[in-house]
């Protein structure tokens, strides 16, 4: 399964890690360039805007956004970050999509077949 995690701190990396150690594909994306190249070379797909990480996501698409991604240890914004409102209208969007696709994933029953058993 592709997943896509937008910020990259301590726990949605480790997050990324977790997932793609169990077989799963991570798109990924954070303000912090070197973070995103760190998770590349560990076998993610980087992105570097939000178009470029919904881009690569494939339909239907499934992301989770750390919600305290954006603040920073001593409580300074990102100075890079010129337009606040833009980033923050972009993650409220995806973070709806992200809702709906959750709903949709709840509302599908799943299946799993039965393992056969060896018998010696």
């Amino acid at each position: 399964m592709q997943l896509g995690m937008i910020g990259l701190g301590r726990m949605g990396a480790n997050m990324v890690r977790r997932l793609q150690k169990n077989g799963h594909h991570c798109v990924v994306f954070d303000r912090t360039p070197a973070t995103v190249q760190q998770l590349v070379s560990e076998g993610a797909t980087g992105s570097t805007s939000f178009d470029d990480f919904v881009q690569k996501l494939q339909k239907p698409r499934a992301a989770k956004n750390n919600p305290h991604a954006d603040e920073s240890d001593d409580g300074d914004q990102d100075p890079a970050s010129s337009d606040q409102s833009a980033v923050t209208q972009r993650l409220d969007r995806l973070e709806r999509l992200v809702q709906e696709m959750s709903d949709r994933l709840k509302s599908m029953e799943t299946r799993v077949p039965p393992q056969k058993k060896d018998h010696d």
